[in-house]
């Protein structure tokens, strides 16, 4: 139950795009960290850079490397260091949930990508229950009406009860050419 607002800025892209990738069993969620764009490009590209911390190199065991090579958005991989992995996922084939997302409209999802947000979120979590009023505001008009001390008017002519995402908390901070003298290559067999 919403007894507050959520008043804290987070990572829209690790909300609403990373879950989609359906990789929720090969890193911790708290030690991932998500963007959209890189610092020398912030055009819309349709990419997820996702940056995994590991804590060796070698405990990123062969089923993670295969379930992201053969991920269908999977894009590239750098190896940044022992401790760090950039993977680029290309999202072109949610273009449309790819557009509502830049436009904030996080309640038009398709229903599948719906379905992996929320599945990817544990029910017994607080934050589970925000993230739904965020997918399926209608159910939420009425709570959010009164915490905000708003007309239900207004939310339900706005339609959505997250705010948009925020360029520079979603800009990785290299830019192509830093990105380019790292190696792009990893084996799923060897390590």
């Amino acid at each position: 139950m919403i007894e507050t607002l959520y008043n804290k800025y987070f990572q829209k892209s690790k909300v609403f795009l990373y879950p989609i990738l359906e990789l929720e069993k090969c890193f911790n969620i708290n030690s991932t960290t998500t963007y959209l764009f890189l610092k020398d490009h912030k055009e819309d590209d349709m990419y997820l850079y996702v940056l995994f911390k590991i804590n060796d190199y070698k405990s990123f065991t062969l089923p993670c490397r295969k379930k992201i090579i053969y991920n269908k958005f999977f894009h590239e991989i750098k190896i940044l260091s022992n401790t760090e992995i950039l993977i680029t996922f290309n999202l072109f084939p949610i273009c449309s949930d790819w557009e509502y997302f830049i436009e904030g409209k996080y309640s038009k999802f398709s229903k599948q990508s719906k379905d992996k947000i929320l599945k990817f979120f544990n029910k017994d979590k607080a934050n589970y229950v925000y993230v739904e009023s965020f997918l399926y505001p209608e159910k939420y008009f009425n709570i959010y009406s009164h915490l905000l001390n708003v007309n239900l008017y207004h939310l339900e002519k706005t339609g959505e009860l997250c705010d948009k995402l925020d360029i520079d908390k979603e800009t990785l901070n290299y830019s192509s050419k830093d990105l380019e003298k790292y190696t792009n290559t990893l084996n799923i067999v060897e390590i």
